[in-house]
């Protein structure tokens, strides 16, 4: 037995994505808005005493502001978020503006902030005398951001050589060992997946959702939504997630199950 969602997503609608409830890192992207008929502000009274925001803007083609032959229609905003300080965070609710029209967003989220690392600034006589310290830092800040990346990085395995609608799940392996990291992958062909699927209604069960990060990528027109959900493997045992059936643009498509073993 499958899990099924239907859509939920209309054209005339603002469509957003929560990307993240943990930041920790330098332009971590948080938010995409998008509204096909064109954003005109956002009024997102974020705390600025605690988190850095970087925004940016493109239109429908997936150019950014700025660049060579952008349509002055902005249909997508992202936010990148940078913290501060450390602790947790409450977000304000959002609006829309678009053609005199508002559209509100109520946010009910409290997200994890974690302040990064300060890069660290010597002088000329202090690097001299502290060369190692500053190797050593610099390395063991490498090795976070390339861990936090190698965790929550997706490689598609969507079909590059078709334009058919595409979804499918799935997880890096099929057998894990206990207090591993359990990555399932749910990827959609096409922008903003988590329109079309809920995570919280796809049972884990004996494991329990540890982090989820949702990716949206538009390139040159091409549109791809991926959700990547981390479990910690705390016990042995099997998880089965069932298929999950989705419905978008008159189209009803299903992923297939996904059978995992863990061990000691």
């Amino acid at each position: 037995m499958g899990v099924s969602f239907a859509q939920n997503a209309q054209e005339d609608e603002v469509k957003y994505n929560f990307l993240s409830d943990f930041f920790s890192r330098y332009d971590q992207l948080a938010f995409t808005f998008r509204l096909e008929k064109g954003i005109d502000s956002i009024t997102f009274p974020l705390d600025t005493t605690k988190i850095k925001v970087k925004i940016e803007k493109y239109d429908k083609k997936g150019k950014k502001e700025g660049e060579i032959n952008f349509d002055n229609v902005v249909t997508i905003y992202q936010y990148k978020f940078t913290p501060i300080y450390s602790g947790k965070y409450k977000l304000p609710d959002a609006k829309i503006w678009s053609k005199n029209f508002q559209y509100p967003i109520a946010f009910n989220d409290t997200i994890r902030l974690q302040k990064p690392k300060p890069r660290i600034k010597l002088s000329k006589a202090d690097s001299i005398r502290n060369v190692q310290e500053k190797k050593e830092a610099s390395i063991a800040r490498q090795k976070y951001y390339e861990n936090e990346r190698k965790i929550t990085s997706i490689e598609s395995r969507l079909n590059k050589d078709t334009e058919k609608l595409q979804f499918i799940g799935w997880s890096d392996k099929r057998r894990y060992v206990v207090n591993d990291t359990i990555r399932l992958v749910f990827e959609l062909s096409k922008n903003f997946l988590s329109d079309y699927i809920d995570v919280k209604k796809i049972s884990f069960e004996p494991y329990e959702i540890w982090r989820t990060v949702y990716t949206n990528e538009v390139n040159k027109g091409v549109e791809w939504g991926g959700i990547l959900i981390l479990l910690k493997a705390d016990k042995k045992g099997v998880l089965k997630i069932p298929s999950v059936q989705i419905n978008i643009e008159g189209q009803e498509l299903k992923s297939k199950q996904i059978k995992v073993k863990i061990a000691n």
